[in-house]
Order: C-alpha cells, then sequence, then structure tokens
C-alpha cells in the first residue's frame, strides 16, 4: 500500500506534515487527510486521525459493496460486512455479521488500532481528521502481552526506529507487516536475547540482521509481544 499525499493544516496555517517523498513539517492543531489506495484482497490499514465518531461508515467512507472488515479482539478476529444495496441484503449501506443476514452496528476503529480490509475491487480511501498528539504532546498506546494489530497514532512515513516513533519494545518482539500475500517477520532485540547486538532487528531465523521495519502512511502492522508495553509516541516540532 502507497499513500500518495498527506496535508496538515493548523486554524490559521496550512501546512504539509508529510509524504512519502518530504520530510515532515508540523504545526498545532494539526488537521488534514489521507488518500490511501487499497487493492482487491486483503489490505492491513491503521487509523491515524481522530475522526468523527470512529465508526467505520464514517472512517471509510468509500467502502465497496461486499467490502469484509475483520477487527482484532487481542485473541481472534471479529468479521462484519458492508453493504452498499448492490448486494443480497437491504437495507443499503447497511452492516452485517459474517452471516450476511444479521444487522450489526458498524465497527468501531480508534487511532493507533488497524484492521483488515478485504475488497472485492481496488478503492481508495480519504482518511479525514486531527492528528491525536498536538505539538509537543505525548500519546500512549497500551499494548497486551500477545498479539496486538497496531499502527501509529502520528501520520509517518519512515524507520520504526526514528525519533517520530521512539519505539522501545521489549526484547524478542516480533513485528509483522503485510505484503499482499502474506506476513515479512522481524523481530526486535534489546541484546537481553541469544543474539547480539543490543537493540537491533534481525529476521525471522532470528540469527540474520536487518534494517529496522519501515512504515507507510496507514499501514497496519501485527506485533507480537511477550511482556505489555507501552508505546509513547510524541510529535516534536
Amino acid at each position: 500500500m502507497r499513500t500518495k499525499t498527506l496535508l496538515l493544516a493548523a486554524a490559521a496555517l496550512a501546512v504539509s506534515l508529510a509524504t512519502s517523498q518530504a520530510a515532515p513539517v508540523y504545526s498545532q492543531n494539526v488537521v488534514g487527510y489521507i488518500n490511501l489506495p487499497m487493492t482487491s484482497g486483503y489490505n492491513m490499514v491503521a487509523v491515524q486521525f481522530a475522526i468523527g465518531t470512529q465508526t467505520a461508515d464514517v472512517v471509510f467512507p468509500n467502502l465497496p459493496d461486499g467490502t469484509y472488515m475483520s477487527t482484532w479482539t487481542g485473541t481472534a478476529y471479529t468479521y462484519n460486512i458492508y453493504d452498499t444495496g448492490g448486494g443480497s441484503t437491504p437495507p443499503a449501506n447497511s452492516w452485517y455479521m459474517s452471516d450476511y443476514s444479521t444487522p450489526t452496528n458498524p465497527p468501531t476503529v480508534v487511532p493507533g488500532q488497524a484492521c483488515f480490509l478485504q475488497l472485492p475491487s481496488p478503492t481508495v480511501n480519504t482518511f479525514v481528521g486531527t492528528v491525536v498528539p498536538n505539538i509537543g504532546s505525548t500519546y500512549t498506546v497500551n499494548l497486551k502481552t500477545g498479539y496486538n494489530l497496531i499502527g501509529s497514532v502520528i501520520p509517518f512515513t519512515g524507520s520504526i526506529s526514528s525519533s517520530i516513533y521512539n519505539f522501545s519494545p521489549p526484547d524478542g518482539t516480533y513485528l509483522s507487516t503485510w505484503n499482499g500475500n502474506g506476513y515479512t517477520y522481524t523481530i526486535y532485540d534489546t541484546g537481553g536475547g541469544s543474539t547480539p547486538p543490543a537493540n537491533s532487528w534481525y529476521m525471522s531465523d532470528y540469527s540474520t540482521p536487518t534494517n529496522p521495519p519501515s512504515l507507510n502512511l496507514g499501514q497496519g502492522f501485527f506485533l507480537q509481544i511477550p511482556s505489555n508495553y507501552a508505546w509513547s509516541m510524541t510529535l516534536n516540532p
């Protein structure tokens, strides 16, 4: 998944926070948007703005008919289906349980949370909202032992080891990104594990060094951690 553009604005000042080619620029009370192209099939998408009610009908306003949305409960997925009215079950523009007949409320996705969207056709989703941390403030995502399906609350393209992300997980953490057909696994070693040097990233064999994972705008990932971890991100000027 690649984003094309992210534009942000303050109350009286328009600024650019990030693009896939440019360095970030910041202002306070930042609002903006991301145009995120999504392919047919599975897309792991992170919500990086505060957007209205945070329900899927607001966060993802242009989903095609028959889209499956999978949110992670901490131990398993919860599946919902979106029907624009072109499917078999009325009324139009409604959400259903995975049986495609039981109506349900739109799923909720908050900043820092990611989900899987299984799309029947390509589409571009435009996220429009407010960056959660104000300039100079810190926002913490509390992650539980085991699997967490998450994303950054700061819309930024770059290495997860950058100061923007301030990512220092427990030793032996697995980070899994979605490549369109499966997962790419990397392991973080703080030096307490079996493989030196300290604070390094390795391939899934735990011995081949690799670069820290890089995240794109709107990209979600699985984090498997051996103990609870409070991921605190600060939006610095």
